[in-house]
């Protein structure tokens, strides 16, 4: 259970509800533990609303979120209104906490579910357009899902395909989507088997059974069915681009990423979308530019690192956030510039994120960089943020920087040098890394550096 809760009111405020979830989910239950923890809750109420998403976003934070248990519930996002009510507080954690409790939505605590299917416009549902009667949702027992390619004797490849074939549009005409998944991906991994003259037909024969409607239920099963995510996810990124049509509406049709993560890994791993996605990126809608550079990232494309870096200025903290994430993700040559720029930006977010997307990289090509930033840095958390970053990175160039930040005073004198509490969190940080050049630039801090600091790189080097 937590004891300590950040500065940030919106960060306190999830931070108190998620405890509270975790007592609700607790056996036994205890009353008195509950009413303490919505007391405190209410009394940690932030004087904006609050936007709780389901699933981890553009962040290198790995703490256990409240979210786990949004995506369990198949809880979109949740708005709570400054106005909201212990008793719909309490009602929400309640609905939480258990396995399947209705999940209340009022005004002031307004719940956006997930979708039971992706948004389309023209029909009713996908087995109409089928022509196949409305039925309920297969959902079979995990291992117990019929297998054409188990259950068939064996043959020769092509009569193998051609079994697979017929089982996908036989499960098609059923609308047993879990069938048609793994079929589908059965024939992707014995289509290298076939020769090159035929492979072609089978793929094109295949894919016609992969219609809208099909690509609708395939979707549907993996929001219902999260063990199938990763298995649906190939049998799109192989349908092509009407595919990723279909996934690029549906990511759009929502502010969260949440259940949609595997759309974003499926649609990111198509580098034939890149066409489709780019435009995004100069939506009016912050959301839109967001995703747009979580694909764009994804893809890995160095034709869009010039559209993400003009994104840096973007207006929205979001989706600068975003930004420094996608192109965290590209060569260190050829986004050093534009991280480093992010480094010197207005927004002391923006500024720390930038930091930890350098460190990310490992790079000790990024050090001077941090260095750079640190001595210029005025905000005390970000330079605590930029300070962390630098430990991380385990490289020659790394302890040249931190062991300059460690013994150079400030003084009347001097200008630049660092305060002595300054001084001691550059040791202190370097203890936490544990990295075999944090060690280095310990012993050479104990070596150089003023009293105060010497004794704590004594500690910190005698302590591991």
């Amino acid at each position: 259970m937590h004891s300590e809760f950040s500065d940030d009111p919106a960060s306190s405020f999830l931070d108190r509800l998620g405890e509270l979830v975790r007592s609700l989910r607790g056996r036994p239950a205890d009353p008195g533990n509950e009413v303490r923890l919505l007391h405190s809750l209410m009394s940690s109420a932030p004087e904006a609303p609050v936007v709780i998403e389901a699933g981890v976003e553009n962040s290198w934070d790995e703490e256990e979120r409240l979210s786990s248990r949004l995506l369990a519930r198949g809880v979109d996002l949740v708005r709570i209104s400054p106005a909201a009510r212990g008793d719909e507080l309490l009602a929400l954690a309640r609905a939480l906490a258990d396995d399947v409790l209705a999940v209340p939505s009022t005004p002031m605590v307004q719940v956006e579910m997930v979708p039971v299917a992706p948004p389309r416009s023209g029909s009713d549902n996908g087995r109409a357009r089928l022509g196949e009667p409305a039925q309920n949702f297969f959902s079979p027992v995990l291992g117990e899902v019929r297998s054409a390619a188990r259950s068939q004797a064996p043959g020769s490849t092509g009569a193998e395909t051609a079994r697979l074939e017929a089982a996908v549009e036989d499960a098609v005409a059923r609308a047993s989507w879990v069938e048609v998944a793994h079929m589908v991906q059965a024939l992707i991994r014995l289509l290298p088997a076939i020769s090159e003259m035929n492979r072609r037909s089978h793929a094109i024969s295949m894919r016609r059974h992969l219609t809208r409607p099909v690509l609708e239920g395939l979707i549907e099963t993996a929001f219902r069915i999260p063990e199938e995510e990763k298995r649906i996810g190939e049998v799109l990124r192989w349908a092509g681009i009407g595919a990723g049509e279909l996934m690029l509406e549906i990511i759009r049709h929502s502010e969260a990423v949440g259940p949609r993560a595997f759309l974003f890994t499926a649609l990111g791993g198509m580098p034939e979308a890149y066409s489709i996605v780019m435009p995004l990126l100069s939506s009016p809608y912050w959301y839109e530019v967001r995703h747009a550079a979580e694909l764009l990232g994804l893809m890995g494309d160095p034709r869009a690192i010039d559209h993400l870096s003009a994104q840096l200025q973007h207006p929205d903290e979001r989706v600068r956030l975003a930004v420094i994430e996608a192109l965290s993700r590209f060569p260190g040559r050829f986004v050093v510039e534009p991280l480093r720029q992010a480094l010197s930006h207005a927004s002391p977010a923006t500024r720390a994120h930038a930091g930890h997307a350098l460190a990310a990289r490992r790079s000790g090509a990024f050090a001077m960089p941090l260095l750079a930033a640190l001595e210029v840095e005025k905000d005390q958390t970000v330079w605590r943020e930029l300070l962390r970053a630098l430990t991380r990175i385990d490289a020659p160039e790394a302890i040249q920087a931190l062991v300059r930040l460690a013994v150079e005073r400030r003084s009347l004198l001097r200008r630049g040098g660092h305060t002595g509490p300054q001084r001691l969190l550059v040791v202190e940080m370097l203890a936490e890394s544990g990295t075999p050049h944090a060690r280095q630039a310990l012993e050479r801090i104990e070596v150089e550096g003023d009293p105060a600091v010497k004794e704590a790189a004594a500690r910190a080097l005698e302590s591991r």
